[in-house]
């Protein structure tokens, strides 16, 4: 009697599930078939603008359980361990391997570069959830793996599948007023120790020509001790940045 057993089926159904999101991605995955030795397909990229194929490719080793969790898992992270002649076999591959992960409980899907591991331990990868996960948010990350072993040039298309992207940005604008005075120094650089032994710390000031300028009103601080505070005027900064007295261009 012939048999065909459940890690059968549980490998055929993994190879499927990646075979449909690579699809659903845009891209083309083929499978090996019965001879697969460690890699079972490949990932070739299209160029989503085009339609025309790249010619890069990734080949692809399809890990598949049914609902065991992974070493070490959390809501963050886990780790994944393979055999060391996996890896050695990987290595010599003359396409860059990816190993992908699929979980029939959750139908979760992540995948990381086999070469990844840490430097003395390269039999355990660590995988990111936000990060590894197997969707438009990291199709590029992956198809940029082809171009490692790419001729020396090798353009990569955006497969504009979009990307989050955090910004640290922060507007900058001046303040209304500026306050403007009589130094007795000649420049910031005297001025500083003087300063320093009235144990000032705001540097949001300058000394130019003994002509003191700032955006901190120097009264009643220790900005007292480096200028003239009989001279000093609140002026519109307005005025002073657009004095016909400077421009930007003047040689």
């Amino acid at each position: 009697m012939k048999t065909l057993t459940d890690n059968q089926l549980t490998g055929e159904l993994g190879e499927t599930v990646v075979k449909s999101k690579i699809l659903e991605l845009g891209h083309v995955f083929e499978g090996r078939g019965r001879l697969e030795t460690g890699i079972d397909g490949t990932i070739e990229f299209r160029d989503p603008v085009t339609r025309s194929m790249t010619g890069l490719t990734v080949a692809v080793q399809v890990k598949t359980t049914k609902s065991t969790k992974y070493v070490g898992e959390s809501d963050d992270e886990f780790e994944y361990s393979v055999r060391q002649q996996d890896i050695d076999y990987w290595k010599r591959c003359s396409l860059p391997v990816a190993l992908i992960l699929y979980r029939q409980e959750d139908g979760s899907l992540y995948w990381r570069d086999v070469e990844a591991g840490e430097e003395g331990n390269e039999r355990r990868l660590k995988f990111r959830k936000d990060r590894d996960r197997l969707d438009s948010s990291s199709i590029e990350r992956l198809a940029a793996m082809a171009v490692r072993r790419g001729k020396d040039g090798t353009f990569l298309p955006s497969l504009r599948v979009g990307e989050q992207a955090h910004l640290n940005l922060m507007h900058v604008g001046l303040p209304s007023s500026i306050f403007v005075g009589e130094s007795p120094f000649a420049s910031g650089r005297d001025a500083v120790p003087e300063l320093l032994r009235a144990d000032g710390h705001h540097f949001d000031w300058v000394i130019r020509g003994r002509r003191f300028l700032s955006f901190r009103n120097p009264k009643s601080t220790p900005l007292e001790a480096i200028v003239d505070i009989d001279t000093v005027e609140e002026v519109d900064t307005e005025d002073v940045s657009i004095s016909p007295s400077y421009s930007p261009n003047r040689s």
